[in-house]
């Protein structure tokens, strides 16, 4: 999303960052459990999608924890680049293995993005979780826990963050447009966190780039649509109606059109995943049959597959579903 934003100065994204805990929406009850535990806070693995203020949570906590103590008590590192074994041997044991600063009981370390971390990684770090528990705590922030491994998340407290639901982001979103004195953002403000999927930092910066566009152009949802991606709905149903019914050669013509159009293979399956969820004419063990289908063509384009060949095959088992029967 950022590779579009189109401001200067500070984003709006930094800007309305909540500061305080009762600022952050839609996590109360991770939060009420740890401020009750904030005299004794055990290791930490919070886990969920983006956006939904997992780190914004833990630089609060450390704030109020540390307060101007917080550089000499507090060591974050971004794990999708500092991800290897010897970020760990060296960086995170150094800092592990040190006094607190100011008389605090522990340091805390802060590992964003730790489902980046490799397997040996994740090891060396287990023994120093193990060896420096009483002057250092860890907090490990993912979208997947199954990705951190056993022997770690099994010496944390785990909390799985929610997507902020619809009417929390429009909330949020009516006061930023508000405060930042936007013109006609009702037309487009549901349709924003509609894309948005419960990401509430993508609805901010998809929200200050529409206030940029919105001064030289009329705001549509083919604009928004093409901002995040998303592929319009009359295209996929168009794509999927083609599939059910048609030949070879109209499948061919079709699949070529909206990859040539700049849509990515990875949207255009997740959105005819819910095409076939939604299609009343299959029963629900062909609608299983597609979805393991439709599953396995997306790994082998993960797996540096052709995005053609993968869209068009997928395609053709729709039409031969329908074909028998």
């Amino acid at each position: 999303m950022s590779s579009f934003t189109l401001y200067e100065g500070e984003s709006w994204n930094e800007k309305y960052r909540p500061q305080f805990f009762n600022e952050i929406m839609y996590q109360q009850k991770i939060i009420s459990t740890i401020k009750s535990n904030i005299e004794c806070l055990p290791h930490l693995l919070f886990y969920g999608p983006s956006g939904v203020g997992k780190t914004t949570l833990i630089s609060i906590l450390a704030k109020q924890i540390y307060g101007d103590s917080i550089k000499q008590n507090v060591l974050i590192l971004n794990a999708s680049q500092d991800r290897g074994i010897d970020i760990v041997r060296n960086k995170i044991k150094s800092f592990a293995q040190k006094s607190t600063y100011n008389n605090h009981p522990f340091k805390l370390i802060i590992l964003d993005e730790a489902d980046y971390l490799t397997q040996d990684a994740q090891s060396a770090l287990r023994r120093i979780m193990e060896k420096y528990s009483k002057i250092t705590r860890f907090c490990f922030i993912c979208n997947y826990a199954t990705k951190i491994i056993k022997p770690i998340s099994s010496r944390c407290s785990l909390f799985k963050f929610k997507p902020i639901r619809r009417d929390f982001v429009i909330e949020r979103l009516k006061h930023i447009a508000e405060n930042e004195s936007m013109e006609n953002y009702k037309d487009y403000i549901e349709t924003i966190s509609d894309v948005s999927n419960g990401d509430l930092r993508q609805g901010i910066i998809l929200l200050e780039t529409l206030n940029t566009l919105s001064k030289n152009k009329v705001i549509t949802k083919k604009i928004i649509y093409e901002l995040v991606g998303i592929v319009p709905k009359n295209i996929i149903k168009e794509l999927y109606h083609i599939s059910k019914k048609s030949k070879f050669d109209e499948i061919n013509k079709s699949c070529k059109n909206i990859l040539n159009d700049g849509y990515t293979i990875s949207d255009i399956f997740r959105q005819l995943c819910i095409q076939i969820i939604d299609d009343d004419e299959l029963t629900e063990n062909e609608k299983s049959q597609l979805l393991v289908k439709l599953s396995n063509f997306d790994k082998k384009r993960a797996l540096d597959g052709d995005d053609f060949i993968c869209l068009i095959s997928f395609c053709c088992e729709i039409y031969k579903l329908y074909k028998n029967k």
